[in-house]
């Protein structure tokens, strides 16, 4: 048997998922102070069972879960899992390999597994018991506990010695079952304390019982009597009964005439509700006939009022119409007289843009010739610039041909 790997996440100052591969005999750990060497015994001593916090240095149980730095942030939970090679059979399990392995919450709870299957942590213990491995065992030796089992008492080194043994399995086993021995010892104790105190009761129970048939006898009796009193009491309700619902059909008669009745008036007073709002209607309808003729009594009398205003408007504008008239008349006159001076320069005029007319047609003819000269000198001018430029790139090709010649003899 021997420790195989051991994989640590959040336990201590192990922020991230570590793996340590170990190999059958000696292996050593080196590192400088404070890089967590001892970290590596604690998750040993820790996933093997060890319930005191104080032997992992620490003062609770939130200390072994890893808190954070600046730069990472603190865990919900420590995790160690070890890979024990049992190839040999040294720890009593039919297992080649056994993965044991514990996991602690900030919240308190834990969990123990081997091989992913969930155990006590009594298990554990008793599955190391004599291995050297156990909660007392000399397997992991912290430092100062050399020193401390040198200068230890005789029963300190005897329980070491039979741990070494394998002697202290057995030992933890007739501890656990004297200590079942003393349990069942007590109950036993108290079950005869139970026993005298119920035999103690019995005579109590007995009184009780008697005084219960007692009871049962005299409440039969107070059920037959009360069967009697409940069938008197239903014999005068059914006569009671068949006295109300004769009287009750009587007053039902009586209502249903009043029904009639109410009806009967209910239909009058409908017809009297129709006479009225046939009457509001005819009123209604005489208002508005009254309220339109009022109206167009009102639109008559504006509309002659309106009519008798026009007319005096019209009468006003004919005065006005007939003095522009003679001045109309004067300016008629003026104006047929300038209509002939302007007729004779309008011909004039005629003349003289017909001429227009001609040159501009004659200047229109000598531009288009003029554009297409134009155009034709510019397609002329855009080809003698490619031109122009294709002998510019190859004059820089031959230069900078010529240059690569001049640096490859340098």
């Amino acid at each position: 048997m021997y420790l195989k790997r051991l994989d640590i996440k959040g336990f201590k100052s192990f922020a991230e998922y570590t793996t340590i591969q170990f190999e059958p005999g000696i292996n050593i750990v080196v590192g400088p102070n404070g890089c967590g060497k001892s970290n590596v015994v604690d998750a040993v001593r820790w996933v093997l069972g060890e319930s005191n916090i104080r032997n992992l240095r620490g003062s609770k149980g939130e200390d072994i879960i890893f808190c954070g730095t600046d730069s990472k942030r603190a865990h919900g939970m420590a995790v160690v899992e070890m890979l024990i090679d049992n190839a040999d059979g040294f720890i009593p399990l039919e297992y080649r390999e056994i993965n044991l392995a514990r996991k602690l919450f900030r919240s308190g709870e834990s969990e123990f597994t081997v091989n992913r299957t969930r155990v006590r942590m009594k298990d554990i213990h008793d599955l190391f018991a004599g291995t050297g491995l156990g909660k007392k065992g000399y397997a992991i030796i912290s430092q100062g506990e050399l020193e401390q089992l040198l200068n230890a008492q005789a029963l300190d080194r005897r329980l070491i010695l039979e741990e070494a043994a394998g002697i202290i399995k057995y030992r933890q086993q007739r501890e656990e079952v004297n200590r079942r021995l003393a349990g069942t010892a007590q109950d036993l104790t108290r079950l005869s304390d139970l026993l005298a105190e119920m035999r103690e009761r019995s005579l109590e129970l007995e009184q009780k019982a008697e005084k219960a048939r007692q009871f049962l006898g005299y409440k039969q009796q107070a059920d037959d009597m009360e069967k009697t009193l409940m069938a008197y009491e239903i014999t005068r309700l059914q006569r009671d009964q068949a006295i109300r619902e004769a009287d009750l059909k009587e007053r039902k008669l009586k209502l249903s005439a009043l029904h009639q009745q109410q009806l009967e008036q209910v239909q009058h007073l409908q017809g009297k509700e129709q006479e009225l709002e046939s009457l509001r209607l005819d009123e209604q309808s005489a208002q508005e006939e009254l309220y339109n003729t009022q109206a167009n009594i009102a639109e008559m009398r504006s509309a002659l009022q309106l009519s008798q205003e026009r007319i005096i408007n019209y009468q006003e504008r004919l005065k006005a119409v007939k003095a522009d008239a003679a001045k109309y008349d004067a300016q008629l006159s003026k104006i047929e007289h300038d209509l002939l001076v302007n007729r004779e320069d309008y011909k004039q005029q005629r003349l003289l843009s017909e001429d227009l007319e001609q040159q501009c047609i004659r200047i229109e003819k000598e531009t288009n010739e003029m554009e297409q000269s134009l155009a034709a000198k510019t397609k002329l001018f855009e080809e003698h610039k490619a031109l122009l430029f294709a002998h510019a790139q190859e004059e820089t090709k031959v230069k900078n041909s010529i240059q690569e010649i001049g640096r490859a003899h340098v």
